[in-house]
């Protein structure tokens, strides 16, 4: 990450928050958002803000809940840059590193879990100099750290990539538990599937149709188990000019971690998938900067998502799209006796009817 640019104008609310932006050959940060609110009275420095405990709640975990609500909404290729502070300390001294970018460093290495992002960085604010950003970036790979200077700029045009993909997949009732591991079958199906741009050298235009052809992953299956069917709408973000291998990647990359956010969403409302048929989370999108998507059960409306992304990005949304359709069903083992009780009631009516034709022919 050699340089950062950062949009003009851009807000600050509160002390502590999240980064969004481009990754790329340049780095762009378009969007700082604040931590959501919470019900406790918050403390005035950022020093005690950082530290700030309540029986079993902490600030710190609640940066690290919010980073991994923001990462499941995020559409490729904007991603959680890092954190923000805004404060009246210097936090970034020539000579020694101050105590606070310590903590800010050990927080981004628990972020780093969640985004498993190669760089992350710390947005410092400086009140006392006008609010003159200025970054120190983690390099997770090669174990190094930097501070950057940040620059004022456009972020440049935008192409947005649209799929809508056929998918197929058969859980069963062992797997359902161990989900990421299925997966990984469908991470590699989608890896060596079939994609084709309009342009074969540049990506040019602000929207180029995309082809995915998927196959179920699952061959063996047990009973009872549960078929997931129906079309994802998959959508990416690129910068004009990204090589095609670049902007395949990150259709992929959403395809990937759609499936992964639905079946996660899915867990939560119902203890066991496979006790009756249900609809798989819709996945609608808000075209705004950063574009973002959100997931809705059947009982939410768009109304639900629009709260939902406020309160974690701060963005005021005014309209979403979506047109996803999936036919999921729940497929449940019928018991031998059962069986056999279909198969004697079937023997019986042939030998009914059998007899009753005998009788018309004798009677004639």
């Amino acid at each position: 990450m050699d340089s950062l640019t950062i949009v003009p104008g851009l807000e600050t609310q509160g002390k502590l928050g999240l980064v969004i932006g481009i990754l790329g050959l340049k780095t762009f940060i378009s969007t700082l958002a604040p931590m959501p609110s919470i019900e406790y009275q918050l403390p005035e420095t950022l020093a005690e803000l950082l530290n700030f405990k309540n029986g079993n709640f902490s600030i710190k975990q609640w940066i690290i809940e919010h980073a991994t609500q923001v990462h499941s909404l995020l559409v490729p290729s904007y991603q959680i840059l890092g954190i923000f502070t805004n404060s009246t300390e210097n936090l970034f001294e020539k000579k020694s590193l101050h105590p606070l970018s310590q903590e800010i460093s050990s927080l981004l290495k628990s972020i780093h879990k969640v985004t498993q992002h190669k760089f992350l960085l710390h947005l410092h604010l400086d009140v006392n100099k006008g609010l003159k950003p200025i970054a120190r970036v983690l390099n997770f790979i090669d174990n190094g750290n930097a501070v950057v200077p940040v620059n004022e700029g456009k972020i440049p045009m935008l192409c947005w990539l649209n799929c809508k993909v056929p998918i197929l997949l058969d859980f069963s009732n062992d797997e359902i538990g161990k989900i990421d591991d299925v997966l990984m079958v469908w991470d590699e199906i989608v890896k060596e599937s079939v994609v084709k741009f309009v342009d074969s050298k540049k990506i040019t235009s602000v929207e180029q149709p995309v082809h995915i052809y998927t196959k179920t992953p699952c061959k063996n299956l047990k009973n009872p188990y549960m078929r997931i069917k129906g079309l994802i709408e998959s959508r990416a973000v690129v910068c004009e000019g990204t090589s095609i291998d670049d902007a395949i990647k990150s259709v992929k990359n959403d395809l990937i971690s759609t499936m992964k956010n639905r079946i996660f969403v899915a867990k939560m409302f119902k203890s066991n998938l496979l006790d009756e048929s249900f609809q798989l989370p819709k996945r609608i999108f808000a075209a705004e900067n950063p574009m973002v998507c959100d997931y809705l059960m059947e009982h939410e409306t768009t109304n639900n998502s629009i709260k939902n992304i406020k309160d974690l990005l701060g963005l005021s949304i005014n309209e979403v799209v979506g047109s996803e359709i999936f036919k999921p069903q729940t497929r449940v083992q019928i018991s031998e006796k059962k069986s056999y009780f279909w198969l004697m009631a079937a023997i019986g009516a042939f030998i009914v009817l059998l007899i009753s034709l005998l009788i018309i022919l004798v009677q004639g």
